[in-house]
């Protein structure tokens, strides 16, 4: 008789317990279900200083190749916003004139636009209207340049637009050395010729390999 007697043990064990659960879950406060904890508050973040933005034919140049060129050229890009003539290397800011000549060819920006310089003098050189600084340079250096569409390679050589070059902008400045028009000189020994009046003037030469280069100031 001792299994009977351990059974009926066992449930009423369980029936007391059972009896027991009403009492418990009264004595427990019911959930609200409109109650909302408030969230932690989020970790302060570092914020990081944006990156100078250098932007090239209106396009913004990505960080890992703006640190290359400065590698590169050994030099420090200003942030800010350029034109660059792929053919030629001519640069120079966003509305503005000729500042310099860098390497040709260079995979930068998006292409030349004819306003890029917001030229108004009806002379395009490789697309780009040059404005009356550009022209006037050009014009001391080769006369009188008709409105139309030229080209200018990085050799120098100019012309017009689908047809054979006519002149070389640095056999030029050499003959303007030689006449002695305005304040001209070329360097055999540097390759390189300029010629200045009234304050403005240019540079152009070749380095090693044959590549011309450039600057015009005062304009």
């Amino acid at each position: 008789m001792t299994a009977p007697c351990q059974t009926v043990r066992n449930v009423a064990h369980a029936a007391a317990l059972l009896a027991l659960l009403p009492i418990v879950a009264c004595s427990q406060s019911p959930p609200n279900p409109t109650e909302t904890r408030p969230m932690p508050a989020p970790a302060p973040t570092a914020t990081q200083p944006a990156a100078p933005a250098v932007f090239v034919n209106g396009q913004r140049i990505a960080d890992a190749t703006l640190a290359a060129l400065n590698r590169h050229y050994r030099m420090q890009i200003a942030p800010g916003r350029y034109w660059y003539d792929r053919t030629s290397g001519a640069a120079g800011p966003e509305g503005g004139p000729t500042l310099a000549f860098i390497m040709p060819g260079l995979d930068l920006g998006g292409p030349l636009q004819a306003n890029a310089s917001n030229g108004n003098t009806g002379v395009f050189v490789n697309g780009r209207e040059l404005p009356a600084w550009d022209l006037a340079g050009l014009t001391r250096l080769v006369g009188y340049i008709l409105p139309g569409r030229y080209f200018l390679d990085a050799m120098g050589n100019a012309g017009i637009e689908g047809g054979p070059p006519t002149v070389n902008l640095i056999a030029a400045s050499r003959q303007a050395a030689a006449s002695g028009g305005g304040d001209g000189w070329y360097s055999n020994s540097a390759q390189a010729g300029g010629n200045s009046s009234g304050g403005a003037g240019y540079v152009m030469g070749t380095d090693a390999s044959g590549k011309s280069w450039g600057a015009a100031y005062g304009f």
